[in-house]
């Protein structure tokens, strides 16, 4: 869903939800399954990160590591589903523009 930001009002927080910035996204957007090589730039870290660390210090199963999909724009992650999203794709206070995934 793209929506304006002012519309928007306060960022949701629930991990089943996404709020990106719009205009810094590439489409087409992919849904896939991570690979080893794959890293991003946790919210709030502003600092690279390969995805297998951050899914090993979230304290998932296997099973459930395993299972871990992600939204990629080019080669760039851009949300780790019910995970946390890439700081390069957040919200800022010159985001005109807001796409809105939800997970069901």
């Amino acid at each position: 869903q793209l929506i304006n930001r002012e519309t928007l009002g306060e960022i949701p927080t629930d991990k089943k939800m996404a709020c990106l910035d719009a205009d810094k996204i590439d489409w087409p957007l992919l849904l896939r399954s991570w690979q080893p090589s794959d890293y991003f730039y946790p919210l709030g870290i502003n600092k690279k990160k390969k995805l297998n660390q951050f899914l090993g210090a979230a304290k998932l199963s296997p099973a459930e590591k395993e299972k871990s999909l992600v939204i990629a724009s080019g080669d760039r992650i851009v949300w780790v589903l019910r995970q946390r999203i890439d700081h390069r794709f957040r919200i800022t206070d010159t985001t005109k523009q807001v796409l809105k995934i939800t997970m069901l």
